[in-house]
């Protein structure tokens, strides 16, 4: 259960990285 929270938040951390990638890579 506690490392099926923690895949989730990993997911939710990359799934973050990835859109403030896309919006830096729109500003350039």
């Amino acid at each position: 259960e506690q490392s099926k929270m923690d895949e989730e938040r990993l997911l939710q951390d990359i799934g973050a990285l990835v859109s403030t990638a896309m919006h830096r890579k729109k500003e350039l």
